[in-house]
């Protein structure tokens, strides 16, 4: 046999091969689906109404930490009327001080515990998305359910669109195998 016909006989043997194997199994677009993790966060009820209840306890917070600013400011303001040598301007400007400082204390403690409980919602939540992603590719036999990509940011936010590109992993999804509706209707049905 020559050369050449032990080349078509191994290419025919290949697309033969090859045709048998797509026939097989489906082609890997077909079997992999995507979910929109923002906006079940935003549509699955009881995720968006603890996150809203997360943000109005500490909007409170903040809004009397604003108001303890503004009223600094404004003994600040009374402060600069005083004569700088008398004891009142000392004692005033001492009392501010330590408002001040009780302010920033204040506000990096409300700021860190809201950043806490955000985290620990959102990990909370990201693993009931997870397991409805399992439970949905489980009932279908996806081969994978991934996260789907957002839009970049604006143009011309070249650092948050250079931030944003190192951390995606998918570029892109096709819109047509988006199961965000699947994956909302398998966590309302287990509540």
């Amino acid at each position: 046999m020559n050369k050449t016909a032990l080349c078509l006989a191994l290419a025919a043997a290949a697309l033969a091969g090859g045709l048998i194997a797509g026939r097989a199994s489906a082609p890997p677009s077909d079997s992999v689906r995507s979910v929109d993790i923002p906006r079940v966060l935003q549509e699955f009820e009881p995720m968006a109404r603890q996150y809203e209840a997360l943000r109005v306890k500490y909007q409170a917070q903040g809004d009397r930490l604003r108001q303890l600013s503004d009223a600094i400011k404004s003994e600040k303001g009374a402060l600069a009327q005083l004569d700088k040598s008398s004891e009142e301007f000392a004692v005033r400007s001492f009392q501010i001080q330590l408002r001040e400082k009780t302010l920033e204390e204040e506000l990096q403690f409300w700021t860190g515990a809201q950043r806490g409980e955000n985290e620990a919602l959102l990990e909370q939540s990201v693993r009931r998305i997870h397991a409805a992603c399992e439970d949905y590719g489980k009932r279908t036999g996806v081969s994978a359910v991934i996260m789907r990509p957002g839009p970049l940011p604006a143009a011309g936010d070249t650092r948050n669109a250079l931030r944003d590109l190192e951390s995606r992993w998918i570029v892109w999804s096709n819109p047509d195998h988006d199961v965000t509706e699947a994956v909302l209707a398998i966590l309302r049905e287990q509540g």
